[in-house]
């Protein structure tokens, strides 16, 4: 059988849809394997990490408030009452990032929280 320009032309663009066709299909698999991996770090790890830096930023401000009060010979009540405030933000934070883990059943980060 003997191909002319035309249906060799014709094999060729068929070919190439054929391929594009493949390649539109792998693309849009992987797009959906990337947006259900986003959609768990947005929903689970962002809020972890936030209120994760907020115990770390106010442990922080503790530890230094915590040093200025001991350190002090007539320590203030009112930066007695900043310490014990930014512990309770501490302990609040702590336990939004146990609700989280426990959503997402996440031991690792119940044990490390």
């Amino acid at each position: 059988m003997r191909m002319t320009i035309g249906r060799k032309l014709s094999a060729g663009f068929i070919l190439i849809l054929a391929l594009a066709i493949v390649m539109t299909i792998f693309a849009l698999r992987s797009l959906n394997r990337v947006s259900t991996i986003l959609s768990i770090i947005i929903k689970q790890s962002m809020p972890a990490v936030e209120y994760s830096t907020i115990v770390e930023r106010y442990a922080l401000k503790t530890i230094l408030d915590g040093e200025k009060y001991f350190s002090s010979e007539s320590p203030s009540e009112e930066l007695h009452g900043k310490i014990i405030t930014q512990i309770e933000t501490i302990y609040h934070n702590l336990n939004k990032v146990d609700e989280i883990a426990k959503i997402f059943k996440d031991e690792k980060l119940l044990q490390i929280s």
